[in-house]
């Protein structure tokens, strides 16, 4: 099975995968200055299995850090 590319999968998902990573994202930071260490936590731990299924879908040719940055550039309505 070949490699897909970020930009191979089909566009609308592409803009939610990245438009959920970029939103729990921002939630978990928002938590932490708003004092609540538990919900950003788990925050935290929602974003890193998101990040996980999507690295998994794009069969690792992009890493956490890659998606993350990909996630969090403006762009869109988001």
């Amino acid at each position: 099975m070949g490699s897909t590319l970020i930009a191979d999968l089909p566009e609308d998902r592409r803009e939610e995968l990245l438009a959920l990573v970029n939103i729990v994202s921002y939630a978990r930071d928002l938590c932490t200055s708003l004092a609540t260490p538990h919900a950003a936590a788990l925050l935290e731990e929602a974003r890193n299995l998101l990040v996980a299924e999507v690295e998994a879908e794009l069969n690792h040719v992009l890493s956490k850090d890659n998606i993350l940055r990909v996630a969090t550039t403006p762009a869109g309505r988001c």
